[in-house]
């Protein structure tokens, strides 16, 4: 068994958590030292739902864990986030050959924004099937929902629609289905109750009439009895951090 070395769990803390006490960051390099043996259970963090969300936001998340002690699904989480901004600092580094990063600079790169546009401030947008969508949601903003154009794999900054829950006539209930897509991996599904498909009717109806798709064409269906998406949806607590997933569906 290799142990994963602890000078990379310390780089990553000295370019990511600048303002992180030294004993705290020591405290956490003895628990991930006795957290991974070895490197098959460092590979097991790969796919991981936290993948959605930008490097600042991963980096204030783990602050905000790191504020107390962590629990053990907690840690997981620790652990994920580590080997995310390590893999980013990897490719960051292959594409610009710069050493110097922060979390906003490895954002410029990875998750570029780009104007599809030629008027200023245009921000409508269209689409020719759902995977070119991504939602995001905040709970301290509830009534809101923005809808960003994927251009290249990420979320254009440039390209954005937001809308009041109640402008396309749909209330908690469906905005709920939205925040537990939030707590998921990329094309990861769920069991919703099957008698409640009014709730993902409406949720479907209003975003094909949005976005003039076929009605054919839905953007949540059921496979298997479980509720999918092609919609990439990220979602954030009551603090403005990605939110955590469900316990029930840790593993």
């Amino acid at each position: 068994m290799k142990k994963i070395p602890e000078n990379f769990i310390q780089t990553a803390f000295d370019n990511y958590l600048i303002n992180f006490s030294k004993s705290s960051i020591k405290m956490l390099l003895e628990q991930v030292a006795l957290k991974l043996s070895d490197e098959l259970q460092w590979r097991k963090l790969k796919e991981s739902y936290l993948l959605k969300y930008n490097t600042k936001e991963l980096v204030s998340l783990l602050n905000n864990i790191l504020k107390k002690e962590a629990s053990n699904r907690e840690f997981e989480i620790i652990l994920q986030i580590i080997n995310i901004l390590y893999q980013r600092q990897k490719d960051y580094h292959l594409i610009t050959g710069n050493h110097k990063i922060s979390p906003e600079t490895i954002d410029e790169v990875l998750f570029p924004t780009r104007r599809i546009t030629t008027l200023e401030g245009t921000n409508q947008f269209t689409i020719v099937n759902w995977n070119q969508l991504h939602i995001k949601i905040r709970d301290i903003n509830p009534n809101i929902i923005v809808f960003h154009k994927i251009i290249e794999d990420k979320p254009s900054d440039h390209s954005i629609i937001e809308r009041n829950f109640d402008e396309l006539h749909l209330g908690l209930t469906t905005r709920a289905i939205l925040r537990i897509f939030g707590h998921l991996k990329l094309n990861e599904s769920y069991k919703h109750p099957l008698k409640k498909k009014d709730q993902v009717f409406r949720l479907n109806r209003a975003l094909k009439q949005l976005f003039k798709m076929p009605n054919n064409n839905n953007p949540f269906f059921w496979k298997k009895n479980q509720l999918n998406t092609k919609i990439i949806i990220t979602a954030y607590d009551d603090d403005d951090f990605p939110v955590l997933p469900f316990k029930h569906l840790d593993k």
